[in-house]
């Protein structure tokens, strides 16, 4: 139906353009006839009309969304397989391969044509797959969850808030961790963390360049192992040379909460001014004010908030400083914050071998005097350039008394495991050990537990044999057998009847049958269970 400019004439039009493309011809069209419901294929070039359809609507807000020619149900339909309103937040976990094999083709179908005509607008395809990102291998969360439920709107507003530039983050969620020190964490909303992952690869095409190839945390392809790896060959190149050598340790007091976010907004705004201008108003969000103005929702008792040292928490930073844990965007901005510090480091101080992971940074050097000149270069240049100060005591030894760095203890001939990992594997393991009536000590020659104990036990010593497997661990494993000789019995995965999940069993071995095999273990063990 068309209306004149003076709104007193009235055409009605019968024929009006479908979604449905002709498979047979591409210069064709289909078109429905509303006058008899006849269908036909006339060329894209004739003067048809185009029925407009009324989208969704959010219940929070009242936003009606008006897909650029599609209607929410035909995206929906597209994407997941299924008109909208059918699926639930629990089928769009259960159709992650789905969406996995449609996301391309469908975003592109139906997205493309409006991202290349409105270039300087925020595109739902980076936004889907920055919440495809948010979502990867995350226990959901009952915030996600109710994003969710409704996702494609509920994208559609974070698309609308960008473009406005009203977007603003919403209260934090605190909580404790205690592993494996006591510290507290401000975690973003879930719509939030789909902006960030909106945000960060936007500034990592910035400022990746910019780096030194010696900064490893938080970086593509980086991480801790790497950095270990990096900092053993250090130490063989100064120890295999003239022999000798000393490592300087250096690590920065609260670092996240002494961060000045005015001094990191001035590192940040002159390389960004090409960039869209949502993802500017973004940035400049997130650090114009303290993250307590946004709000903070408070998870966590008071007894463990104690165990948080007072200059631990992000409320009793300095005024104008501190950035949240637990979020993208702050771990991407310490890296930025820290790179005049790489740069004054390699180019200023001509420092050859300087590894730095967050906060926690080595140099290495034949010379102890060098070192301990460059140490006062380097905490004049915290103090004056960014208003930070180093953590006492500052470790100045020699490479054979060793590196404890990430986890490790690195020498230049090998590489061992940190003792207090090993003592919070150990911690775990006697968990799931029988204890003594009379004493109340774990008989760890002894398993007791369900099926589903069994499982997580499987999950903890995997993500332990991973970081081991980066040290030599031959004589590691042959030790931790002894003490628990079920351990690579019960390692193996195993499956259990539907009916006995929740049941107990034990599992009794005075020996492990692995310790007269070579590695890596293979084999199955015999043990008597009971159900």
């Amino acid at each position: 139906m068309r209306q004149s400019a003076l709104g007193s004439q009235v055409v009605v039009q019968a024929l009006y353009w479908s979604a449905s493309p002709n498979a047979g011809n591409n210069n064709n069209a289909w078109n429905v006839n509303f006058n008899n419901g006849n269908t036909n294929n006339n060329n894209k070039n004739n003067n048809n009309y185009v029925r407009a359809v009324r989208a969704g609507e959010c219940q929070p807000c009242g936003v009606v969304f008006h897909l650029r020619g599609h209607d929410a149900a035909s995206v929906m339909s597209d994407l997941i397989g299924h008109p909208s309103g059918v699926g639930t937040s629990m089928d769009s976990h259960l159709r992650e391969d789905k969406l996995h094999e449609h996301d391309k083709k469908s975003m592109d179908s139906h997205f493309r044509g409006n991202d290349e005509k409105s270039c300087h607008g925020v595109q739902m395809k980076a936004l889907y797959a920055a919440w495809r990102m948010a979502r990867r291998k995350k226990r959901p969360s009952v915030n996600q969850l109710h994003f969710e439920h409704n996702w494609l709107q509920n994208l559609f507003i974070l698309q609308q808030q960008l473009d406005a530039g009203t977007w603003q983050p919403k209260p934090y969620v605190s909580f404790v961790a205690t592993h494996p020190k006591p510290r507290q964490i401000h975690a973003p909303d879930f719509s939030d963390r789909v902006v960030h992952h909106w945000l960060v690869p936007q500034l990592e095409a910035v400022f990746e360049p910019k780096f030194i190839f010696d900064s490893y945390a938080n970086r593509r392809g980086k991480g801790t192992h790497q950095a270990v790896k990096r900092t053993q060959t250090m130490l063989r190149q100064v120890q295999s040379g003239q022999g000798g050598g000393y490592y300087l340790q250096l690590d920065i007091y609260n670092f996240f909460n002494s961060i000045h976010r005015a001094t990191l907004y001035s590192f940040i705004k002159p390389h960004i001014q090409h960039l869209p201008l949502a993802a500017q108003q973004v940035v400049h969000a997130l650090l114009r004010r303290s993250p307590l103005d946004y709000g903070v929702h408070y998870r966590a008792s008071s007894e463990e908030y104690a165990k948080v040292p007072p200059h631990k928490r992000l409320e009793c930073a300095a005024k104008g400083c501190g950035i949240p844990i637990g979020n993208l965007s702050s771990q991407f901005f310490a890296n930025v914050y820290l790179n005049p510090l790489d740069q004054f480091i390699k180019h200023t101080l001509k420092a050859k071998r300087y590894v730095r992971y967050v906060d926690d940074f080595v140099l290495i050097h034949q010379d102890k005097k060098v070192l301990e000149v460059w140490h006062q270069q380097i905490e004049r240049f915290l103090v004056d350039h960014l208003r930070l100060c180093l953590k006492q005591p500052i470790l100045l030894k020699p490479l054979s008394a060793g590196l404890d760095f990430l986890g490790y203890w690195l020498y230049p001939t090998h590489t061992l495991v940190r003792p207090r990992v090993l003592g919070n594997l150990r911690h775990k393991l006697n968990q799931y050990c029988h204890a003594d009536d009379q004493t109340q000590q774990p008989i760890r020659y002894q398993f007791i537990g369900t099926p589903v104990q069994l499982a997580q036990l499987r999950s903890i010593w995997a993500s332990y044999q991973g970081h081991c497997q980066h040290a030599n661990h031959h004589k590691l494993y042959a030790r931790l057998y002894r003490e628990y000789p079920w351990l690579p019995y019960l390692a193996t995965k195993r499956h259990f009847p539907y009916t006995h999940q929740q049941r107990r069993f034990s599992v009794f071995l005075a020996q492990s049958p692995f310790l007269s095999l070579d590695f890596p273990l293979r084999g199955n063990a015999k043990a008597q269970h009971d159900f």
